[in-house]
């Protein structure tokens, strides 16, 4: 009988090295926070009622680490809106 061979998949690429959270859950987080005005630790109750137990300073240093991700992006809009002679909002 010849030997079973399974093929791994491999993982998804995370946000954060060494991290547990996803892009998806960075921007939950970021859209929480800032999208809809909710502290984080009102963020950790509602995680909490659907079983996720996830401490306030998890999600402040996770929003951390989102916001130094995005700021290449905001560093080339500014760049570019610097330039500009009208922008429109």
């Amino acid at each position: 009988m010849p030997a079973r061979r399974f093929a791994k998949a491999p993982a998804p690429i995370k946000a954060i090295a060494r991290g547990k959270l996803s892009y998806a859950a960075l921007a939950h987080i970021m859209m929480a926070k800032w999208g809809y005005h909710l502290p984080f630790y009102r963020q950790a109750q509602m995680m909490a009622a659907k079983g996720v137990d996830i401490e306030r300073s998890t999600l402040a240093r996770s929003a951390g680490y989102a916001a130094a991700l995005l700021d290449p992006i905001y560093n080339r809009i500014r760049e570019i809106g610097r330039t500009r002679t009208k922008i429109h909002t």
